[in-house]
């Protein structure tokens, strides 16, 4: 868990969550921010198994593509995921 302000360690202690600089975060405020980092991460590796498999298409130009058709298709299905598990941010 990470402090929305600082990016810090979050920890639990006395029935509150707080980082090691002192922010105390409410549980709806953590919430939000592990969602926002998932679906920056999730956006992320979308953006590279699409590059990815653009340019091993562009590379494997008359050969073989099997490695640009399993990017390709593994960029396919994380936008799906993306939405479900953290719809509420759009790249």
């Amino acid at each position: 868990m990470r402090c929305p302000l600082c990016s810090g360690p979050v920890r639990e202690a006395d029935g509150r969550l707080a980082c090691e600089v002192g922010h105390e975060v409410a549980e709806d405020d953590l919430r939000e921010s592990t969602d926002a980092r998932l679906a920056e991460a999730l956006w992320m590796a979308i953006e590279a198994l699409d590059s990815e498999a653009q340019v091993l298409g562009l590379l494997g130009r008359g050969s073989d593509n099997r490695f640009a058709d399993d990017a390709a298709s593994q960029a396919a299905m994380l936008p799906d995921f993306a939405r479900r598990h953290a719809g509420h941010i759009d790249a």
